[in-house]
């Protein structure tokens, strides 16, 4: 999971990046955009391969968390800090950002596809770059709602 998250980012960069190269560059010529096409689907295809190897290997970690500490609190003396189900990336509040975050990766990666296809980049590019960024965004907020509730105080 230390490994992950950087990828994340550098492939996210490296997808917005070349989306808005492609974007660019439409706007100078349509010829130079073409050669750009390539290295747009692979970046935001490797982007939206990352991205749901994150979102697995979340799920995955859920399993690791064994025992949830107990808290005093006079009304509910035994309640737990938090509920085991806030663990998982696809359950509680965190499955609508999880869903959303895998959705807008795969958006990046059909709008490379699109541009490449057509060769119009002047707006591909632009909503690439915007849906790599989006879905970074909504993986690190999954990130906090399924870690961040572990360590309530």
């Amino acid at each position: 999971m230390e490994l992950q998250w950087p990828l994340i980012l550098f492939t996210t960069f490296i997808s917005a990046s070349a989306g808005l190269f492609a974007a660019l560059d439409a706007m100078r010529s349509q010829s130079a955009a073409k050669c750009s096409g390539v290295l747009v689907l692979a970046s935001s295809g490797l982007s939206a391969l990352t991205t749901i190897c994150y979102v697995i290997a979340m799920s995955t970690c859920e399993n690791t968390f064994v025992s949830v500490e107990y808290r005093y609190d006079p009304t509910h003396p035994t309640h737990a800090l938090v509920d085991a189900a806030n663990y998982s990336a696809f359950s509680g509040g965190s499955l609508s950002l999880t869903v959303a975050a895998i959705v807008l990766a795969l958006a990046a990666f059909a709008c490379a596809f699109s541009g490449k296809k057509s060769a119009k980049w002047n707006i591909a590019g632009w909503l690439i770059a915007a849906c790599s960024c989006a879905s970074a965004i909504l993986l690190r907020m999954v990130f906090y709602t399924t870690g961040g509730s572990v360590f309530a105080f």
